[in-house]
């Protein structure tokens, strides 16, 4: 099972992951603790003793030859050294439609401009359904998606409806949350202010689309 990191812990998984992406090798010690503006090694070695306890990292003869797990490296989108280009991660599906559970897991793992990107926490969701057609959100389009809890009325946003998740613009008025489709064949989700099952889990920012 894997373990929770400490927000210090991805970063410096991140950097490690990065790191050896450039030059083909892991950091040093030396270089973690300039990176990160440690005064110690000390506490270089205490950061990567705990993420070899949680199985984020395997380091057989030392730091140079650190790798980082499989399943944390999916996880984290990793940043090149010049901060062009960056790992995306493809989590899960949401309905365009009708909502369908959300599965979080990672499916995939797109390289992107970090330009486009702008956040380090970005994610992509792959969207299933034709309820946001109006809006050029097709079935089968990636969004990416910023992860946030507030929207603005008219973002489109990715809400939680109870445990299920679903891609539509968002409303606020002074008595309900709307959810509303860009398809005319599809109803306003409407739910009172009150004990609300609504939450928003990110703002779409872009959508990504194959034609063939």
């Amino acid at each position: 099972m894997k373990k929770t990191l400490t927000g210090r812990q991805r970063e410096i998984l991140d950097f490690i992951a990065a790191h050896a992406e450039e030059a083909g090798y892991a950091p040093s010690l030396q270089e973690i603790a300039a990176h990160f503006r440690f005064t110690s090694i000390t506490t270089v070695v205490n950061h990567l003793n705990a993420l070899e306890r949680k199985g984020a990292i395997q380091r057989p003869r030392g730091a140079r030859t650190m790798t980082v797990s499989e399943k944390y490296r999916k996880k984290a989108p990793v940043q090149d050294m010049d901060g062009r280009m960056v790992m995306v991660p493809v989590i899960g599906r949401v309905a365009a439609g009708q909502p369908i559970l959300a599965v979080e897991d990672v499916e995939d793992q797109f390289v992107m401009d970090s330009r486009l990107v702008r956040y380090g926490n970005a994610f992509l969701l792959r969207v299933k359904g034709d309820s946001m057609i109006d809006a050029h959100i097709e079935d089968g389009d990636l969004v990416l998606v910023k992860p946030q809890h507030s929207a603005d009325n008219n973002d489109i946003v990715v809400a939680m409806v109870d445990d299920e998740a679903t891609v539509k613009r968002y409303r606020l008025s002074s008595d309900s949350v709307e959810l509303i489709p860009e398809n005319p064949a599809y109803d306003v989700l409407r739910f009172p202010r009150r004990d609300c099952p609504v939450s928003i889990i990110g703002l779409v920012i872009g959508v990504f689309r194959h034609y063939r």
